[in-house]
């Protein structure tokens, strides 16, 4: 089954996704788009999601595998994806992979900078667009300003058909691939904002918000600067 939702609160898709298992469907893998599941007997389990980049493979394994020795099962994520999910084994409700607030304001200061590197990237796109003149909210409403072809407007039948059907690819991608722009330079301004605020207020919670182990996601049991494993594990 898959189905089309999407969470900014971390928290609540967990929540959610535990919810999910309860009416017989586990989480299987996650899209761009929504989630996908599998059916099975009804049963609660307890998900816990990571947010982490990893320079090299053997970085991401070590990962996996200080985990998997922690109890805990990896259900979906890849190297490159960022966000990982994991289930703890045996269906354990008081399992947490963030021991408290300092670690789990770390994973929303992760995700904080994953976002503003799209805001990074965003923002010479659309002044560029604006100094080349690609960009102009009249186009939202005149959109001939995007077709460039001679007289395409003064054509008839077949031929006003043809020319309006072979610009018109030329004419989103010149024109509206700005405002689109601009869609994805509001949303990640306002997602990295919002994960900053989170960041901040469970650090200001934290007994001990920017100290060592700070960065620590795993349960607290281990050292922070230690993300090595001789234990082999398969990535998901």
């Amino acid at each position: 089954m898959f189905t089309f939702k999407n969470f900014i609160d971390v928290e609540k898709e967990e929540a959610w996704l535990s919810d999910m298992s309860v009416k017989g469907w586990y989480f299987r893998h996650r899209g761009l788009l929504g989630y996908s599941f599998f059916p099975g007997a009804h049963g609660r389990y307890h998900y816990q999601i990571d947010y982490r980049d990893f320079k090299t493979r053997d970085d991401y394994l070590d990962y996996l595998a200080l985990l998997q020795d922690a109890g805990w099962i990896h259900v979906d994520g890849t190297r490159w994806s960022g966000t990982q999910y994991f289930t703890p084994e045996n269906r354990d409700a008081t399992k947490q992979l963030f021991s408290d607030n300092a670690s789990k304001a770390a994973r929303y200061r992760r995700l904080s900078a994953a976002w503003a590197m799209i805001l990074i990237i965003c923002v010479p796109l659309l002044v560029s667009a604006i100094a080349q003149g690609a960009f102009t909210f009249s186009a939202l409403f005149n959109p001939e300003q995007f077709y460039y072809t001679p007289g395409i407007w003064e054509k008839e039948g077949l031929d006003f058909l043809g020319a309006l059907l072979f610009e018109t690819p030329f004419a989103l991608g010149r024109g509206y691939a700005s405002f689109f722009v601009l869609a994805l330079l509001v949303i990640s301004l306002s997602v990295s904002g919002y994960y900053a605020l989170k960041a901040r207020s469970l650090a200001r919670r934290s007994n001990n918000p920017m100290g060592p182990g700070s960065d620590n996601p795993y349960s607290g049991d281990f050292d922070s600067d230690s993300l090595r494993s001789t234990r082999p594990v398969t990535p998901r």
